[in-house]
Order: C-alpha cells, then structure tokens, then sequence
C-alpha cells in the first residue's frame, strides 16, 4: 500500500509538469506571439529544463534533457526561448504548483508551524545595476558583489516553502517582506490554525499586531532581557533563576506626553511617528504642549517568556499562544523547530543548486531562484508522502527516522528528464527505503559560516 501510494504521487506529479502554455499566456513578454508555433522546445520543456537544472553549464544542462544527436536545441535557442517568461509567469508558476492540501505535520494535531525567515542570493556581478549592488558597509575591499534577498515562508517541520518574497539588495526589508507574506497567507483561508515563528530579526510590535489581527499565533525570538530588545523593560519580573512567564498588557501612543510623564502613564509605551506601524493611531499632541488633550493608544498584550538553554543561556520569546497549552518547555521545542526553515534553505542552496546561476539577467535570476523552490517543493511532497505512509510505522521504536533528500532529488531529476532507462518510479520508492537514517536530537555540530560567492557560469566545465 506504501509503495503504491508514493509512486502514484510521483506519477501524478510527473503528468502535472506537462504545461498547457495557454494557461500562462497573458504572463508572457509577447503574449500573442510566444509559444504558439510548433518547435523543437515547448513551453513544458522550457520549465522543466529550469527544474531539473543541476548546477552545470547551459550545453550540458541541454544535453541531460535532449539527449545525444542534432534535434537537441542549442544553448542560444534554449535562451531565447526562456526569454519569453515574465517575473510573473515565474510567480504564477510556482502558485501553479503549490499544494496546500498536503497532510503536512502539524502541531499537536490542530496548529500549522509557519517560519519566516530570508537569504541573500548572490547574482552575477554588474557595475551598472545600482539596485542590486552591496555598499561599501558590507563590501570593505570594493568588490564588485550583487545580490537579491529571499523571503520566505515555509511549512516546518517539513520544509515546504508556500509564499516567498523577492527584494533587491537596496529594498531589504525582512519585517516589510513577513508583513506581506502574512496578509497573503491570511488570504489563503487555510483550515488549520496557523502559529508564525520567527527570528530576533524580526523582533517588531507591529508584526505581532498584524499577526494577532489576522487570527494568527506568533512565537519570535526576541533580544534578551539584558539588550536593548522589547523584553528589556521587563528585567524585574524575572524569577531567580532567571526564568519569566508574564501576560503583557500595554497601551501603545505616538503622544509624546507619554514619554515625558512616565509616572502619569505607566501602563504606557511611546512610539515615535518615525516607526511605521499603522495599528497605533496618530496624535494631535506631537510636542505635548496640552497637556489636557485625550492620549490616542491602541491596547495589546502579549505573552513574554524566558527560559534556561544550559551553560548559563537564556532564549526569550515573544508569543500570543496560551499559557494553559504551551508550557515553557513546549515553547522551547517550538522554537526549536524553527530551524526546519534553516535546513530548507541549505537544500535549495545546494541540493537544488540555487548557488549556481545560468544567467546574468535579474529577471531570469529571478526564475531560477522560483525554479528552485518548486523543485524543492515537489521533493518535499514525495517525503511528505512517503513519511505519512511508511515512516509513521516506525514510530514506537527509539529515534524518529528521515530520508535523505539529496539522493531523492538527483533520482527524480533522472527520472523526469526521461533519459536514464534504469531509473523508474518502484526504483525511486525502493531507494527511499535503503536511505532511512535515525535523527539523533542530541547531536551537536558547529556552525559552518563561511559565506560561498557567486559561481561564474563561465568557468564550469561542460
């Protein structure tokens, strides 16, 4: 039931990849030209070819897809062809192939576990484009380095990616990014009550309002008590050992009395008119010359915690969740479980090759950074799949079990391109099953931090 349950996916993700170009027409560059005469490269071939990319040249990427012999389309008619796509046919694309319905793992059997967080994608080094180019800040030695940053929202444990958001380098903007990821997702009317988790980067009042208002849980890491952070007003509710469990209730005001009488206001916080947070409403008392004058707030609360990591460290986070349902220590492994984002980055930074770029155009960029993440996803719904039928079994024994995505990947790039006659789907499935390993929780590897720059297309071997 297992095998035949996984290769019936794998099956109907394969037919899903034949692509009627009618339905992406008005997202072409020449919507009434493109894709409507008969040649050598369809409009399925031209998204499945951006795919299964692998991290090699254009020629040889061809030549795994095409096969041997002179119908195999050269790298310039390739180009051309892949030109027609739109940032837009890209997005729509991806949407295309989102699954939403995927029985992903849930918390506690009722909450989505959704992690926000972004990566800087390098692209090809350009003088001219000014938009996309690091400043001499974060480019001491002057070098010529441009870059895109990913946002992202991903389902975690699993890893699937189900929005994203794409900045240049001069508009980075995490919180604005998660902002508006969130409004989509909202707008998706998913079944499942959804918990936002994110890092101390997005450590902001307003992204807890938009969540809370939006019918959304939040868990974010925040600044230690100790910092300059949220949490620093609060060091005297700590206990002595330097846990805190507090229900805040505050009242939020751009009214500057606020600030300068904290003594009449003490259940006050100021927010200066710099801030942008449209939940707090404007003040007609800017300089606080009237002292009289009603005080404007807009009320909050939120759940402060802090807890005791070992070795004298501490994690402090910001959540709305309820205290009579998640304890400190099931906070702890929900956050924890943040990382599951992490990992998803590192797949489609080097399993999905993300780091390898075929182009020097933003645009096509752009596409294969969504090529990627699709890819990406229809691995993880294989897992998905394959962990909901086989792997639940194993669940009564010591450790939990995973597959290992790196070999998955390179077998159903195989499988799809159709060119390998030993590949087929009860291979596929049969591997799965030889790649189990236990996950071993309390193993603890250092950080590897070394920045890895753009890989010039030009000098890859063929």
């Amino acid at each position: 039931i297992m095998r035949s349950y996984v290769k019936n996916k794998i099956l109907k993700i394969v037919n899903n990849l034949e692509l009627n170009p009618e339905t992406f027409r008005h997202f072409f560059k020449n919507p009434n030209k493109d894709f409507t005469r008969n040649r050598k490269q369809s409009f399925s071939d031209i998204v499945k070819i951006g795919l299964l990319s692998s991290g090699s040249c254009m020629k040889e990427e061809l030549r795994k897809y095409h096969g041997l012999g002179s119908d195999r389309p050269s790298p310039s008619a390739y180009i051309q062809q892949r030109d027609k796509l739109t940032v837009d046919c890209y997005n729509s694309l991806f949407n295309h192939f989102l699954e939403l319905n995927t029985p992903f793992t849930l918390i506690k059997n009722k909450y989505l576990l959704v992690a926000c967080d972004g990566s800087d994608i390098n692209l090809c080094p350009s003088e001219k484009d000014e938009s996309t180019k690091l400043n001499s800040t974060n480019n001491p030695n002057n070098k010529v380095c441009n870059q895109i940053h990913l946002n992202a929202l991903s389902v975690v444990p699993d890893g699937y990616f189900i929005d994203y958001f794409i900045q240049d380098n001069v508009d980075k903007n995490e919180d604005l990014a998660c902002a508006q990821m969130m409004e989509n997702l909202s707008a998706k009317n998913l079944k499942q009550k959804i918990i936002i988790t994110c890092d101390r980067g997005y450590e902001s009042y307003y992204l807890m309002m938009l969540a809370q208002s939006l019918g959304f849980y939040f868990c974010i890491r925040a600044k230690d008590i100790y910092s300059n952070g949220i949490s620093s007003r609060y060091k005297d509710l700590i206990d002595e050992n330097g846990n805190l469990d507090e229900i805040i209730k505050k009242k939020y005001s751009r009214c500057i009395a606020v600030s300068h009488n904290k003594t009449l206001y003490p259940d006050y916080i100021y927010i200066p008119p710099s801030v942008n947070n449209s939940f707090i409403p404007k003040t007609n008392n800017k300089a606080g010359r009237n002292k009289t004058i009603e005080v404007s707030y807009y009320s909050f609360s939120f759940r402060l915690v802090r807890f005791d990591l070992g070795g004298g460290n501490y994690e402090t986070l910001l959540t709305n969740l309820p205290q009579g349902e998640f304890s400190l220590e099931e906070l702890k492994q929900l956050y924890h479980l943040r990382w599951g984002i992490e990992t998803a980055f590192r797949f489609l930074k080097y399993d999905d090759y993300l780091s390898f770029s075929n182009t020097k155009k933003k645009v096509t960029a752009i596409g294969e950074i969504i090529f990627s993440m699709i890819f990406h996803n229809i691995c993880i719904s294989v897992l998905i799949a394959f962990n909901e039928k086989h792997l639940r079994k194993l669940s009564s024994r010591k450790y939990l079990y995973k597959v290992s995505y790196s070999d998955l990947s390179k077998s159903l790039r195989l499988y799809i391109a159709g060119r390998d006659p030993t590949i087929n789907v009860n291979k596929i499935v049969k591997e799965l099953l030889m790649t189990i390993q236990p996950i071993r929780n309390e193993r603890i590897f250092s950080r590897i931090l070394n920045k890895r720059s753009f890989v010039p297309f030009i000098y890859r071997a063929a």
